[in-house]
């Protein structure tokens, strides 16, 4: 027995295996995470271009852009997308097989079970490689997008009419209008220095309280440095204007969007009389213009050198530093403010003014200012391309101080090369 068990002991073990057909695994139950897992990553790349949370579907809209941080929290929700979604992809095959899992990606391919699914690094580096090469296509086809609201025909006729004029000074202020692309008529003073052409041109529009006068003595005394002015009507100043009564934050919208259309179409007229030379535009804004001039800066470039003061980056930023100011902007319902926020997204000036390069432009602010914060001041500037410059100054929104006209007439002076007085 000694022998005989001795014998059995130094025999050598033999493994048996059970044969069994090799079958093609079911369909995996977990198809519909591997979907979601780079749904999430595309996603996440697409909002990552856009710097933003999406306008519609996000529940974040209805608080619009009063959210702390908006901006790098849509960033870090947009990182969490791609990397939850990798996670996903990793984790299905992660814990069972990690040493067959590591092995794999040296091999560069992945096994799940005893079959292989796929070379996954190579998915991983596709994924990764498409977010990158794809990111400017995507962020140029979704500014071009934004862009067409604001399109319009400039070979359609100007339309130009005069009802009256006066010498004033050494400059001929023609009250006159032109065809609005968007219907009816613009409303503006031509403002004609009496001297050689060719002369610098530039664009004037009002603050919302006000109308073309605001700037009208500031034009006839540029005038004299050989600065012909185009002072316009915002759609709301225009009593037969066919949308002015419209109701709701789309007709709202529509009169942001003619008016930017009216201030291009107030450049064409300014290039179609033959004494504004091309090359030495420029443009004026005062709070309501100040923040539309924002989206002209951005998709109109034959503008050279553009004024913006205190406008808003966002329509949908409703704090506002004047706590009456305030409350009367929060008195709408929720359901209201959630449709106003969804409808003024899609045109807020601070998507736009970050393509304004090359021309220049000069922010001034009022540190005693009822509608724009210093926080929404500095977001606006920082939105901007270069060349840029700021500058306080202690007065209200109104700027009346005076060194405030003196340094735009400086700028623009600097920028379009306009002389001394004659």
């Amino acid at each position: 027995m000694m022998g005989s068990t001795r014998r059995h002991q130094n025999q050598p073990r033999t493994r048996h295996t059970m044969a069994t057909p090799m079958s093609d695994p079911p369909a995996s139950p977990h198809i519909g995470r591997y979907v979601y897992a780079v749904g999430g990553i595309a996603l996440g790349s697409i909002n990552s271009v856009w710097g933003d949370f999406a306008t519609v579907w996000e529940p974040i809209q209805a608080f619009g852009d009063r959210v702390p941080g908006r901006h790098p929290l849509a960033y870090a929700a947009a990182a969490c997308l791609v990397l939850g979604g990798l996670a996903m992809l990793w984790s299905r095959t992660s814990r069972a097989h990690r040493r067959r899992i590591l092995g794999g990606w040296r091999e560069g391919q992945l096994e799940w079970g005893p079959r292989p699914i796929g070379h996954m690094r190579s998915l991983y580096c596709a994924l990764f490689a498409t977010a990158v090469l794809c990111a400017p296509a995507a962020a140029q086809g979704r500014f071009e997008d934004l862009t067409r609201a604001f399109s319009y025909d400039s070979a359609a006729a100007l339309d130009v009419r005069q009802q009256d004029s006066a010498v004033v000074a050494r400059a001929v202020v023609h009250d006159i209008s032109y065809a609005s692309p968007k219907g009816g008529r613009v409303p503006a003073y031509l403002v004609v220095p009496q001297r050689a052409a060719p002369f610098a041109g530039v664009v004037f529009v009002h603050w919302g309280q006000g109308n073309r006068s605001e700037f009208l003595a500031e034009a006839v005394a540029l005038a004299e440095r050989g600065v012909e002015s185009l002072l316009i009507d915002a759609p709301f100043n225009r009593l037969g204007d066919p949308n002015r009564s419209k109701p709701g934050p789309e007709a709202e919208r529509d009169g942001y969007i003619q008016l930017v259309i009216d201030v291009r179409r107030g450049v064409d007229l300014l290039l179609t009389r033959g004494d504004v030379d091309a090359g030495r535009l420029g443009y004026v804004g005062h709070s309501l213009g100040a923040t539309w001039g924002g989206v002209v800066a951005g998709i109109d470039h034959r503008l050279k050198a553009l004024v913006l003061m205190g406008g808003l980056p966002t329509l949908t930023d409703l704090d506002f530093p004047d706590p009456l100011v305030r409350q009367e902007a929060h008195a709408r319902t929720a359901r209201a403010l959630a449709a106003y926020t969804r409808v003024m997204s899609q045109v807020n000036p601070v998507q736009f003014v970050g393509h304004s390069a090359p021309a220049s432009l000069f922010f001034q602010w009022a540190t005693v200012d009822r509608y724009i914060s210093k926080r929404a001041a500095q977001a606006y500037f920082e939105a901007a391309a270069d060349p840029k410059r700021q500058q306080w100054y202690y007065c209200s929104h109104e700027f009346n101080d005076p060194r405030a006209r003196l340094d735009r007439d400086s700028f623009l002076a600097a920028q379009l090369g306009l002389g001394g007085n004659q």
